[in-house]
């Protein structure tokens, strides 16, 4: 198993739609309370840690839990163990079961590539600049001129991360000394790809 989750909660008090932005402009999650859509999170995001889980009550019982609702009243505990959620909740459960993870860390993994990539062009486009004519200086200079507009749409991607966490729990220190992209490299579901 990949050990990366997918718009993890970064504490148990945070806002999905605070911690991920892209989150907040996805219509089947606005409408949502933070508790409710961290529900709809653990339920249906192939991602989370909840969402192998096959005991439909179990399922729900560690849902509620994590997202904070579990002192919800009886009827409607009964509701979400009878899978009876309001069309809002439905709909966003439907939405995050949509996210792959696994295309979220190939485009995350692309990115780095890129942002290395460019800078190989540009370390050994300033170091030939000396050594070319004044046609070859403006093809150079392009390059720079471009890699310069793209350099903060690259680093903004990455930082952002695509919802994408290494997957360890906060507090927990079993480092083994990998990076996660070294980690991901090495898993046979990437090899897969």
């Amino acid at each position: 198993m990949i050990p990366f989750k997918l718009f993890e909660p970064k504490s148990d008090t945070s806002d999905l739609k605070v911690d991920y932005p892209e989150l907040a402009d996805i219509p089947e999650f606005r409408r949502l309370t933070t508790k409710k859509l961290k529900f709809a999170y653990y339920y249906g995001c192939r991602g989370s840690e909840h969402y192998g889980v096959i005991d439909h009550t179990k399922k729900v019982e560690r849902c509620l839990r994590d997202s904070g609702l579990r002192d919800i009243p009886r009827d409607e505990l009964l509701r979400y163990m009878d899978k009876q959620w309001e069309d809002d909740m439905v709909s966003a459960i439907r939405r995050f079961e949509k996210f792959k993870p696994s295309v979220r860390i190939q485009a995350k993994l692309l990115y780095e590539k890129m942002l290395e990539m460019t800078k190989t062009v540009l370390e050994k486009s300033m170091s030939d600049l000396d050594a070319v004519d004044a046609g070859g200086r403006k093809d150079i200079m392009d390059i720079i001129n471009k890699a310069n507009n793209q350099i903060p749409e690259l680093v903004k991607q990455l930082e952002d991360g695509w919802g994408i966490t290494d997957g360890k729990k906060k507090g927990k220190n079993d480092d083994d000394g990998k990076s996660p992209t070294e980690i991901l490299m090495e898993s046979e579901e990437i090899k897969e790809l």
